[in-house]
């Protein structure tokens, strides 16, 4: 059976086990419920370094990326809010493991990584006494589950299964448990920058 990038199955399989992020491109050929958590990146820091207590103060600072992912990708984004106070990219180093890019932060080999804000929350959560969440970096994005395209019985009924999620106060309660983070997310699936689905 083929698959498609998002885990989604084309044919017998109605709906991907796995959350993809809502972006334009898929899109095109995915239907998605309503956001199940944030994908939005944020930056992270050593513990106690008071030379960065908000994201202006990333200006010039040397800062880990992972190669050709989506934190590379956001780095436009971080620039033109740097340059609205002023400040300017500094060097930026690609990793092809966030684990090698930890490790070099921990090493004052960089001032801060950035990442997805669930893998940082994460990562916080098992080391915060190494490290520090900072602020979200670039458009808010989202993760939900994706469904075959013009599957809107089954995008209807994971919505309706997740509404009630959020009704009866279990959402927030599993999101805090799995994600180490909660989030307020919107009731209708959105594109990069609280854009609606086209």
């Amino acid at each position: 059976m083929a698959r498609d990038p998002s885990g989604c199955c084309l044919g017998e399989i109605r709906c991907g086990g796995v959350c993809s992020s809502d972006h334009d491109e898929r899109a095109k050929s995915l239907d998605f419920t309503m956001p199940i958590s944030e994908s939005t990146m944020a930056y992270v820091k050593r513990k106690g370094d008071d030379r960065i207590k908000a994201l202006k103060d990333l200006s010039g600072k040397t800062l880990g990326v992972q190669q050709g992912g989506a934190s590379f990708q956001v780095l436009p984004d971080l620039e033109a809010a740097l340059k609205t106070s002023g400040g300017k990219l500094g060097q930026i180093v690609q990793y092809g493991a966030f684990s090698e890019a930890y490790q070099d932060l921990a090493n004052k080999r960089l001032d801060a990584v950035i990442h997805n804000i669930v893998s940082l929350s994460t990562l916080i959560s098992e080391k915060g006494a190494t490290y520090e969440l900072g602020e979200r970096v670039g458009k808010k994005s989202y993760a939900a589950w994706a469904v075959q395209k013009g599957n809107n019985g089954v995008t209807a009924f994971l919505n309706a299964f997740l509404a009630e999620q959020k009704k009866n106060g279990n959402f927030k309660k599993l999101q805090a448990e799995h994600l180490k983070i909660a989030f307020d997310l919107p009731d209708q699936p959105l594109l990069p920058g609280d854009r609606p689905m086209k």
